[in-house]
C-alpha cells in the first residue's frame, strides 16, 4: 500500500521516517520469523462478557473488563484475575447509559487509564461499539451528549474500589456536575466531565502517551478526526483528519499512537502509526478487510490486527502483519463478530472479544 499523509503536510519528516523504518523493520523480521509454518493456536475461553467488552490491563496479569450492562446506568468495570475469575462487585459501576434522543443506545464506548486517572468516552453506539444496554427498550429517552469523563483515584487502582454511582450521580455527570465517591477503605474517586464533543461525534478510542503528558487523544469515527484534549484547560483541538472512519486508538510507545481505519469495501481498511507532536504518520498495514482494532506487543515485536469479517468464511480473524502490510500469520480465525483485541505481556497472552459469542477468548502472544 502506498504511504499516505494523514496529518498536516509536515509528514515527510526524514528523522521520523527513518526511525520508524528501523522500528518496523525489526517488527517485520520478528513477525515473519514466527510465521514459518507454526500452527494456529486454538482460542480458549477466558471470560463471559455478554454485553460488550473492552479491557484495561493492570500489573500482575489482572484486568478491568468493561461491560456495557443489560440495563440503563449499569455499565461497569469488573476486576478479573489472570484465570478469568471475576469479582462479584465491580471496581467502578453505574456509569451513565441508556437510549439517546434519536433512539440509539448510549454509554461508555472507550476507556484509557493513565496512572490514577481513568478517562471514559460516552457516546452513541455504532457498528462496532456497543455503548448502551442490550435491552434498550427499557431505557428512558434522554438527551445525551457525547462527552469525556475523567475519574481521578486517591489510591492505586489495583488497591481500591468498589465505586458505585447512583442514578442521580450518573445524571449529575451528564449535567457536567462533579461527583465524588468513596470505597469501604476511605479511598476516593472524583469524577468530572472534561469535554463535550458535539452532535456529530462518535468517539471510538482514547489514549495517552508519555511524550504528551498533558494531553488526552481521542479518535472520532463520526467526523473522522484525531482530537487532542488539554488535560488542564479541557480545550479540544483537531490534530488530524482521516480519509476513513477511525475505529480504535492505542498507545504504541512513548511518542506514537496506533490507529485502525475502517473501510466498508473489501481491502479498504488500514493501520497507521501517528506521531501527534511531530505531525507525522506512516502506514503499518493496508488492504485489510473490515479491520476494527490493532495493538502492538513491544516485547514480542508484533503488530496484531483484528478483522471483523476477514477470513474466507466471512468470519473474523486476528493477524500478525509486517511493515509493508502483508499478513505474515493468521493467529486465530473463525471468530464470531470480534470487536476488540488487547495484550497482556505479563502473562504472554492476547485477548479477543467476540461480540457474537459474548465471550473473551485468549491465544498465546506470538
Amino acid at each position: 500500500m502506498n504511504q499516505q499523509s494523514l496529518l498536516v503536510p509536515q509528514l515527510a519528516n526524514s528523522s521520523f521516517t527513518g526511525a520508524l523504518r528501523r522500528i518496523l523493520g525489526s517488527f517485520a523480521f520478528l513477525v515473519l520469523l514466527s510465521s514459518s509454518g507454526a500452527a494456529q493456536a486454538q482460542p480458549q475461553q477466558f471470560a463471559v462478557c455478554p454485553n460488550g467488552c473492552q479491557s484495561i490491563v493492570l500489573p500482575g496479569g489482572n484486568q478491568l473488563l468493561a461491560e456495557a450492562g443489560a440495563m440503563p446506568n449499569h455499565p461497569q468495570l469488573i476486576g478479573t484475575d489472570p484465570n478469568g475469575d471475576q469479582l462479584s462487585i465491580p471496581f467502578l459501576g453505574g456509569l451513565p447509559s441508556g437510549r439517546a434522543s434519536d433512539g440509539a443506545p448510549f454509554g461508555p464506548v472507550a476507556y484509557a487509564l493513565d496512572g490514577r486517572n481513568l478517562f471514559i468516552a460516552l457516546g452513541e453506539a455504532d457498528e462496532f461499539h456497543s455503548g448502551g444496554p442490550s435491552f434498550i427498550k427499557r431505557a428512558p429517552v434522554i438527551p445525551f451528549v457525547c462527552s469525556i469523563i475523567q475519574a481521578t483515584f486517591s489510591a492505586d487502582v489495583a488497591a481500591s474500589g468498589p465505586f458505585i454511582l447512583s442514578p442521580a450521580n450518573s445524571q449529575q455527570l451528564l449535567n457536567a456536575q462533579a461527583v465524588t465517591l468513596w470505597d469501604f477503605s476511605g479511598n476516593s474517586a472524583a469524577l468530572q466531565q472534561i469535554a463535550t464533543l458535539g452532535v456529530a461525534a462518535h468517539p471510538s478510542g482514547l489514549a495517552t502517551i508519555a511524550g504528551a503528558p498533558n494531553t488526552l487523544f481521542l479518535v472520532d469515527s463520526g467526523t473522522k478526526r484525531l482530537l487532542a484534549i488539554d488535560r488542564a484547560t479541557h480545550q479540544v483541538t483537531t490534530v488530524a483528519q482521516f480519509p476513513a472512519k477511525p475505529e480504535s486508538l492505542h498507545r504504541f510507545d512513548d511518542r506514537h499512537l496506533i490507529v485502525t481505519l475502517f473501510g466498508a469495501v473489501p481491502d479498504g481498511s488500514a493501520v497507521y502509526l501517528l506521531d501527534p507532536t511531530a505531525g507525522a504518520s506512516r502506514s503499518v498495514a493496508g488492504q485489510l478487510n473490515s479491520a476494527v482494532d490493532a495493538v502492538s506487543g513491544c516485547y514480542s515485536g508484533t503488530v496484531l490486527v483484528l478483522e471483523n469479517n476477514g477470513d474466507p468464511q466471512g468470519l473474523g480473524q486476528l493477524l500478525a502483519v509486517s511493515s509493508d502490510g502483508t499478513p505474515a500469520r493468521v493467529l486465530a480465525n473463525g471468530l464470531n463478530d470480534p470487536t476488540n483485541v488487547w495484550i497482556d505481556e505479563f502473562t504472554g497472552r492476547v485477548f479477543i472479544f467476540s461480540r457474537g459469542d459474548g465471550v473473551v477468548y485468549t491465544v498465546p502472544l506470538p
